[in-house]
């Protein structure tokens, strides 16, 4: 196995950040526009159905679609043969197994569904661990067994 180098963990919150931003700003946009449609079709209290549709489409995608898109995103693309979401590939750093080797998608789903669950039941510590650990691994990493690493360093071994 090739020896890997950890990720700062500074690269990591700004590839969170990047991440947040992309999927937030397409979430804003849908949500922001399903308002206003429902908005401006019950303007004047005719209450159309239409509009009734579009405002709990609204809530229905911020409160459950989004979350499972959020979580799907971060599963498949670190799942993929770039081992990164775009914010991860910006900050040339991806997501391996305690080997070393890509992450399988199951791999991925226990990491990203299962893990990062678990971190935010915990109020955000499980995320906030990756500041205070050795190898900078949050709870859903330590769940997951993955390490986030620079992408092209071989070096010192993973403890």
């Amino acid at each position: 196995m090739e020896n890997k180098v950890i990720a700062n963990i500074g690269n990591r919150i700004v590839a969170y950040l990047i991440d947040g931003a992309i999927l937030g700003g397409i979430a804003g946009v849908i949500f922001i526009a399903s308002m206003a449609i429902g908005i401006g079709a019950n303007a004047g209290g005719n209450g159309s159905a239409g509009g009734v549709f579009a405002i709990i489409f609204g809530v229905v995608f911020i409160y459950i679609i989004y979350p499972l898109g959020f979580l799907l995103y971060f599963t498949l693309m670190e799942a993929s043969e770039k081992q990164a979401t775009i914010g991860k590939s910006v900050m040339k750093i991806k997501v391996v197994n305690y080997n070393g080797e890509r992450l399988s998608t199951s791999e991925s789903f226990v990491r990203n569904f299962l893990g990062r669950i678990v971190s935010m039941l915990t109020c955000g510590i499980g995320l906030f661990m990756a500041l205070f650990t050795e190898n900078n691994q949050g709870l859903h990493d330590m769940i997951g067994k993955t390490y986030v690493v620079e992408a092209n360093a071989i070096t010192n071994e993973i403890e």
